[in-house]
C-alpha cells in the first residue's frame, strides 16, 4: 500500500514577519483533520498534530499524522523574504521536497518540488488559507491521470 500522507498534508508549515499576513502568529501547537488521497484506498481520514516555532522570518515545524495505527513524522524549515517564501519539507516518501511561493493577507501558495515523481511528475501546489487567529485550511492539488485533483484537504485549529 502506498501511504502518502507525507506527500500532501505535511506541508502546512509557515513563516511570519512584522507585517500582518496569513502566517502571522502561528507559533504554538495545532491539531488538524481531513482527508488524503492514498492509492489504492482512495480518500482516507487522517489526524495530525504539530508545533510551529517562529523567529523573525524563519519557521521550524515538527509534527505527526495518523491513520489508524499508522503514523508519519515530518519536519519543515521555511524562510520569508518580503512576500516570497522558500524552504524544505522533510518527511515525504520521495525524499526532501523544495518549497517556493508567496504569501498575502489571507493565503499562502507554495509550489512543491518533490525529489522523485509523485503521481507521475515532481510538482504539486499547496494552498493555505487563514481563517482567523486560531484556524486555517490547507489543500494540496496535483495532476493525477491527466486531471487536476485535490490530494489532501485539512482544517487545523490551535490547541
Amino acid at each position: 500500500m502506498k501511504f502518502v500522507i507525507a506527500s500532501a498534508l505535511l506541508m502546512t508549515a509557515f513563516t511570519t514577519s512584522a507585517q500582518a499576513d496569513a502566517l502571522h502568529g502561528l507559533s504554538g501547537s495545532w491539531k488538524g483533520s481531513g482527508k488524503v488521497l492514498v492509492e489504492p484506498l482512495g480518500r482516507i481520514p487522517v489526524k495530525c498534530t504539530m508545533n510551529v516555532d517562529q523567529s523573525g522570518p524563519q519557521t521550524a515545524m515538527t509534527g505527526t499524522c495518523r491513520f489508524g495505527v499508522l503514523k508519519k513524522s515530518f519536519g519543515m524549515r521555511l524562510a520569508a523574504d518580503g512576500t516570497a517564501i522558500s524552504g524544505e519539507y522533510d518527511g515525504a516518501r520521495t525524499g526532501v521536497a523544495n518549497l517556493q511561493g508567496n504569501r498575502s493577507a489571507d493565503r499562502v501558495v507554495l509550489d512543491i518540488g518533490w525529489a522523485a515523481p509523485v503521481n507521475g511528475d515532481r510538482t504539486a501546489k499547496l494552498t493555505v488559507v487563514r481563517q482567523g487567529v486560531d484556524k486555517f485550511t490547507q489543500t494540496v492539488g496535483d495532476r493525477v491521470d491527466g486531471k487536476n485533483v485535490t490530494t489532501s484537504s485539512f482544517t487545523f485549529r490551535r490547541m
